[in-house]
């Protein structure tokens, strides 16, 4: 189960990480940033990216591009 939290790949679900942390309960801490390293999973579309936030899909890696074209 690691070797998921570990591995390379897709991005697990949030759900899938809870089950294998079981985290006792949940608190809000406000609005904080935090370094991509750092994140385990992703509640929604954990599947559009890979391990290191990178789009997995060329429709969200056009997306990217058009936003960071536009700013």
């Amino acid at each position: 189960m690691v070797a998921l939290l570990q591995g390379k790949g897709t991005m697990p679900s949030l759900e899938e990480v809870k089950a294998i942390l079981r985290p006792s309960g949940e608190v809000y801490r406000s609005l904080q940033s935090v370094p991509t390293a750092r994140i385990a999973g992703s509640e929604g579309r954990h599947a559009d990216f890979d391990r290191r936030f990178r789009p997995r899909t060329r429709h969200t890696r056009r997306r990217w591009m058009s936003i960071f074209t536009a700013g």
